[in-house]
């Protein structure tokens, strides 16, 4: 269970007492901030003035001063980060700001309150609260460094700088080290992650970074999280560990259109191979380092890494992707593997349990064991209707999961229903200008609603391309059209561009397709390289083309004229086989509901607009957008996209996206 997440904070600010009141601010509201004449415009040159971003900071004002929760659409541009910081940081009281990204918390922590506090003089006590993971854990560590074992010889050198670090550093966090590969295997033998964690009982919870970073947390005004964390605590403060966030009555959810994604995954369960024999292995050196030789426990742990193995490889083949655990699925062979893997963790964890003396560690592998067993079992052998079982077969093996189906009520009675007011923003809540879809995804009920307008002139900056003659995208020859059309386009914008899939295998073929252009253009492929390196070789690279999927359909940011072009292959419908939408679609059937209208149709337009919104991301930017799926024109819900999209001029040949490349460049001259 995650506990006791990390923190990080500004200092120079006096602390919060126990009412969380703020010594006297220089401006009383946040238009007087953000306006002309204030302070920002003042000393920021080029400093302009935004509408959207005013009704949107005096919007969240009153929601915070009435005691209402509030949802507002910021279109790109508006500055919505901004809207919430300043009328949160007059509030005086304790506000939580979740983001769906580290790089949007990295953003605030590091750019947007420094500037706010130093342009305003507002005052203002700040922690940013990361998971543990990303921190060092003390004891685990010193236990590591009297025999460090490393799965590859190249990790012996990064670990030679993680103890230089350990010496001096003051937080904890790894991402200090910036030089640190990501995949180090031995990160996790020395981190503060929750299943090894000794809480109070550790010999070093003092000097804890944990702890420290709690501590700091309770003293901040401001509590910079993310999604995850915010919900681990809402889970914890429902269980016997208490709470991870300090008490608070006010939360900003920023990119809240990923709360329900991220709530089913967080409030879901998974067993996969590598947690048992990661719990295995733990607690085989445990028992190393305790000096206790028991042959029935090692025996033990023997049978459960058997049957282990027997009942995750019988999964490998029967089907690739994620699929449901249905009854048909539950072989004989497949049911006494289960069974016996649940026996053995049951006796590893009596095994544990009755040792004389164990150690701290040791009782915590038997707690392990346990939930292990609890949640393999959750999994595989009860059933409710609240729940989706399923089994999915990657690149780094297999994993049984539960779903829940649906989050809202969960988060209506553990977020929404405990806050004064939570504000939920996103540059994409709105289905045809409609909130109603992410109200009721989400739970959070009665709210006021905002759309807080882009300053951008679409008509003028861009063009959305929607070609009449390609087949819809199930047709056989849809990719070879799509890419002699992608062939024109790269040719007109001169590269500059962002290609868009649904799906790896698209993005598979279109490159494939796409290889005789690689003498013309830098091609950057998703996966042959982190994101942030890809992108920043993209934003130095003339003529760039980058193809990705899902991570780069949000959260990613070049402005200027290194991305003048972003092609979407087709509308993100999700998968109807995958086994939560299935779920989800059967539910809604059964509760009368049409879940292609309620459900599918509101989920991919959202998924649309965060796609569309990569093209625009400054005054000065211009662009064309191409969607190659043609049901847009065909099909009757095509205009509940096009509805729901910023007001972008419209071209239906390539004839017109010429016109506007060689209009664009004219201008610039």
């Amino acid at each position: 269970m995650p506990t006791l997440p990390a923190a990080v904070s500004q200092p120079g600010s006096p602390r919060l007492n126990s009412q969380h009141h703020r010594p006297p601010q220089p401006y009383a509201t946040s238009r007087s901030i953000l306006d002309e004449g204030g302070p920002l415009a003042a000393d920021l040159p080029g400093y302009e003035r935004r509408e959207g971003q005013l009704r949107m900071a005096e919007a969240v004002e009153d929601a915070f001063a009435a005691g209402r929760h509030l949802m507002v659409e910021a279109g790109t541009g508006v500055g919505k980060t901004l809207a919430y910081l300043v009328p949160a940081a007059l509030l005086g009281e304790r506000v939580v700001i979740s983001t769906g990204t580290r790089n949007l918390q990295d953003q605030i922590f590091l750019r947007d309150v420094p500037l706010l506090r130093d342009r305003t003089g507002i005052d203002v006590h700040v922690a940013y609260l990361k998971g543990r993971d990303n921190y060092l854990c003390l004891h685990r560590f010193r236990e590591f460094d009297q025999a460090p074992t490393f799965a590859e010889l190249s990790d012996a050198a990064p670990y030679r700088e993680v103890v230089s670090w350990a010496k001096e550093t003051k937080r904890g966090d790894r991402g200090e080290l910036a030089h640190m590969p990501e995949g180090v295997a031995f990160w996790r033998q020395i981190n503060a992650r929750g299943d090894t964690c000794l809480g109070q009982r550790c010999q070093e919870y003092d000097d804890c970074f944990l702890v420290r970073g709690r501590r700091e947390a309770a003293e901040a005004q401001l509590v910079i999280v993310n999604h995850h964390l915010l919900l681990a605590d809402l889970v914890v403060k429902s269980g016997d560990f208490g709470a991870i966030l300090p008490d608070y009555r006010y939360v900003v959810l920023d990119e809240a259109h990923l709360l329900e994604d991220v709530a089913t995954s967080y409030f879901g369960r998974r067993v996969s191979p590598f947690r048992v024999r990661e719990l295995l292995g733990d607690t085989a050196r445990f028992l190393r380092e305790a000096a206790s030789e028991d042959l029935s426990l090692s025996r033990c742990m023997d049978a459960v890494r058997e049957s282990s193995t027997q009942l995750f490889e019988s999964f490998r083949g029967a089907g690739a992707g994620r699929q449901r655990l249905r009854k048909g699925l539950w072989t004989a062979g497949r049911v006494e593997s289960r069974d016996r893997l649940l026996a053995g963790l049951d006796d590893l964890r009596a095994g544990l349990s009755t040792l004389r003396e164990p150690s701290e560690d040791l009782r915590t592998a038997a707690r392990r064991a346990t939930e292990v067993a609890e949640d393999l079992r959750f999994i595989t052998t009860e059933d409710d209707a609240e729940h989706v079982r399923w089994v999915e077969e990657g690149a780094r093996g297999v994993a049984v999961h539960a779903s829940p189906i649906d989050v809202s009520r969960s988060l209506q009675e553990t977020l929404f229903d405990q806050v004064a007011s939570a504000v939920l923003t996103s540059a994409t809540l709105t289905v045809d200008r409609e909130f109603d879809f992410l109200r009721e995804r989400t739970g959070v009920g009665q709210a006021e609603c905002l759309i807080a307008p882009s300053p951008f002139d679409y008509a003028q900056q861009a063009v959305l391309y929607l070609p009449e003659n390609l087949p819809e995208p199930n047709a056989p020859d849809f990719y070879p059209r799509a890419a002699e059309e992608v062939r024109r386009l790269l040719e007109l914008s001169g590269g500059r561009a962002f290609l868009l899939f649904t799906s790896y295998a698209g993005m598979g073929r279109m490159q494939a397709l796409l290889a005789p252009e690689k003498k013309k253009y830098s091609f950057l492929v998703q996966g042959q390289g982190s994101r942030h390196t890809l992108l920043e070789r993209f934003r130095t690279t003339p003529r760039a083309v980058l193809l990705g999927t899902a991570s780069f359909w949000q959260g990613v940011d070049v402005p200027g004229d290194a991305l003048s072009l972003v092609v979407i292959d087709r509308l993100p419908f999700e998968v109807p086989s995958d086994p939560v939408v299935e779920a989800r679609v059967d539910r809604m059937r059964r509760q009368g509901r049409n879940p292609f209208r309620d459900y599918q149709v509101p989920a991919a337009v959202i998924g649309l607009k965060q796609g569309v919104g990569r093209l625009l991301r400054s005054r000065r930017d211009r662009g064309v957008l191409a969607v190659l799926d043609t049901r847009l024109r065909t099909r009757s819900y095509g205009r509940i996209f096009l509805d729901s999209l910023p007001p972008f001029s419209r071209a239906n040949t390539l004839a017109e996206v010429a016109t506007f490349f060689k209009s664009q460049a004219a201008r610039e001259k």
